[in-house]
């Protein structure tokens, strides 16, 4: 009756392990689901037009405002 024990709580154990795992790996992906950033959800990090600080000719720049879309100010 001793080795029928062992395996029950080896078999409980692994069990625990896989729903653990389960859990750890549910909650990871709900985490980068809720932190996926929005369309328009918040103020640009980018100066305004006019300013000293504007870029010029930045590729870096144009990318992300191509990847923005439509301006609408």
């Amino acid at each position: 009756m001793g080795a029928s024990d062992k395996e029950m709580s080896r078999r409980t154990l692994l069990q625990g392990m896989a729903l653990a795992l389960g859990g750890i790996a549910s909650a990871s992906l709900l985490s980068r689901l809720l932190r996926r950033p929005r369309r328009g959800a918040g103020p640009s990090d980018l100066p305004g037009e006019g300013s000293i600080f504007q870029p010029r000719h930045d590729a870096r720049l144009e990318e992300w405002e191509r990847r923005q879309g439509p301006s609408s100010s």
